[in-house]
């Protein structure tokens, strides 16, 4: 029963990560905003995602687009915001086309190109890349905890044996 609670909690924190760094980041400034290039959105909901924008805190402006996309046209009404041809509207174009150097990006285009190697050239089915970034983000967290048993047991003085054998504490015939 121990080791269920184990993986059940392993599975939370995975898909956990998942969504932080796969959804989440995606419901923020700049990113959020590229709503507004959704022919379906309502007129409504464009009113509303750029009184949004207009309402950020500078402690809510990200360094890069966010905050220079402030200084530029939160004065600005939404009428012009919205026209067809306007500055802002071609600023969200090139947020959402342009190809953005990051190096994160770079090594995932790597891995999607070995993964597309590895396949000779067929295409993977939405099962197979899900269980590929939930084995990434499996990865991911094994190593931050890895790394946070080590500091730990450098703080305590003990080496990574001796840590695993005190927390986990004595052994009870059942």
């Amino acid at each position: 029963m121990v080791e269920e609670g184990k993986l059940f909690h392993c599975l939370i924190d995975v898909a956990g990560g998942m969504w932080k760094r796969q959804v989440y980041l995606y419901e923020l400034h700049p990113w959020k905003m590229l709503a507004l290039l959704d022919p379906d959105i309502t007129d409504g909901e464009c009113l509303a995602l750029l009184h949004e924008f207009k309402q950020l805190k500078q402690c809510d402006l990200d360094e890069g687009v966010t905050k220079v996309w402030h200084a530029l046209y939160a004065d600005l009404s939404d009428a012009e915001l919205l026209v067809p041809g306007s500055d802002f509207r071609g600023a969200l174009l090139l947020l959402a086309l342009n190809k953005i150097t990051n190096i994160e990006i770079e090594n995932n285009f790597a891995r999607a190109s070995s993964s597309r190697a590895y396949c000779r050239g067929r295409s993977h089915d939405a099962s197979t890349m899900a269980c590929k970034h939930f084995l990434a983000e499996l990865i991911h967290v094994h190593k931050q905890s890895e790394h946070r048993l080590r500091e730990l047991a450098k703080q305590c003085g003990l080496n990574r044996h001796q840590l695993n054998h005190s927390l986990a504490g004595p052994k009870h015939p059942i």
